[in-house]
């Protein structure tokens, strides 16, 4: 196990101001995976961050599961949905692929991971579809308080969940480990998987098992250029259509359909869209929809092949983590980060590694101030929801 300090080291100030942080961010152990989930105190709006675990049984033996869902959009429906759907779907998946051969290949994992991804997504945007299956013809004939009607739910008085799932949207970071110990990573959106190990001189290293399917990642924003070749304003500001940093997501389906959906349903809905989000320039903007993708990217890796002096540390975040991180180091990539962390940790045993990052990432005991401020939280200024989950492999 990794000690960042003893209980002893740690200031009179710093103990407190911990045990508070453990729990605030709901500090726990699930099937050997530590997790917390941090919001500050003063905080007005429920988290949207999502994060599961699970063991499962398979005809070839035992697998790991581990998610971390980014939601987004002003609320939870579409992340709610993920996280209800997506691993049984996998599970599934994997399942009938071992049923029906006696070894199931690195390749038939990454299809599964991106197809089922892509499926969740596919369900979201065709529940959304449903209520109008005349598409864009029939929609352009209903007047307003018709398409109210036809989208309200009569029990909450508010929109079907199936429309506010497409309003909203959600990151995905995945991690399967396989009978063999190999680990799969499939990643849609700006969360982090990061892998720490040692090497044959005892340093610690760290690998970027993810990508950041972000506007600023200057192959994402070529990508969607390249689409959309004629539009200058596809990106804008390091922007989808000068609204959102992210290129890759599940639900959002602004992003993904022409904009009469937007225009004539979604802005119909309710609770109604946030004050300051720009409607107007994002109808202008959709012209060829659409714009973000629900295609992961996955990577693999044989964890036999690791040094066995040291166990391997995984770790899986949203990007809040990297904004915390970044208060200080002014680095967006987190993987130097997580190594110095490592680097300056002893194996004496903590309670929680995820709780021990995330103290790091606050400040820690050289920064007490700092992380005061930021746990209590900073009058008028946003904390990002920040999810860590960590795993000794």
């Amino acid at each position: 196990m990794l000690q960042s300090e003893s209980q002893s080291d740690l200031t009179a100030s710093a103990t407190p101001l911990r045990l508070e942080l453990a729990q605030l961010s709901a500090a726990s152990v699930t099937c050997g995976a530590h997790t917390v989930a941090f919001q500050p105190r003063n905080t007005k709006y429920p988290t949207e961050d999502r994060c599961l675990i699970e063991e499962w049984e398979l005809p070839n033996g035992n697998w790991k599961f581990i998610g971390v869902f980014d939601g987004h959009g002003a609320g939870h429906e579409a992340v709610d949905f993920v996280v209800e759907t997506l691993p049984g779907i996998i599970k599934a998946s994997l399942t009938s692929e071992i049923e029906a051969s006696d070894i199931i290949l690195t390749s038939a994992i990454e299809r599964i991971l991106v197809q089922c991804i892509s499926e969740v997504d596919d369900r979201i945007k065709d529940d959304f579809c449903k209520f109008f299956p005349g598409g864009p013809d029939q929609i352009s004939k209903l007047s307003s308080d018709e398409i109210k009607t036809v989208i309200r739910d009569p029990e909450t008085g508010y929109s079907f969940v199936q429309i506010m799932r497409a309003r909203t949207g959600t990151t995905a970071i995945v991690a399967v480990i396989d009978p063999s110990k190999s680990l799969h990573i499939a990643s849609l959106g700006d969360c982090d998987a990061v892998l720490g190990a040692k090497n044959d001189v005892g340093n610690w290293e760290v690998k970027t098992l993810s990508k950041r399917h972000n506007a600023s990642n200057e192959a994402e924003a070529n990508r969607i250029r390249s689409e959309h070749p004629d539009e200058v304003e596809c990106i804008v500001q390091s922007r989808t259509l000068g609204l959102i940093t992210l290129t890759r997501a599940i639900g959002d389906t602004l992003f993904k359909l022409p904009p009469i959906y937007t225009e004539r349903i979604l802005a119909l809905s309710t609770p109604p869209f946030h004050e300051n989000y720009n409607i107007g320039a994002l109808l202008s903007r959709n012209i060829t929809p659409p714009y973000l993708s629900n295609i992961s990217e996955v990577e693999h890796v044989d964890l036999s092949s690791l040094s066995s002096d040291t166990t391997p540390m995984l770790i899986l975040c949203s990007d809040g983590l990297s904004d915390l991180y970044s208060r200080r180091s002014h680095r967006s990539d987190i993987s130097r980060d997580i190594e110095m962390w490592l680097t300056k940790s002893t194996p004496l045993g903590i309670d929680n590694l995820a709780l021990s990052l995330l103290w790091d990432a606050l400040g820690g005991n050289e920064g007490l101030e700092m992380a005061s401020r930021l746990i209590k939280g900073i009058p008028g200024k946003r904390v990002d929801d920040t999810t860590v989950v960590v795993l000794q492999l």
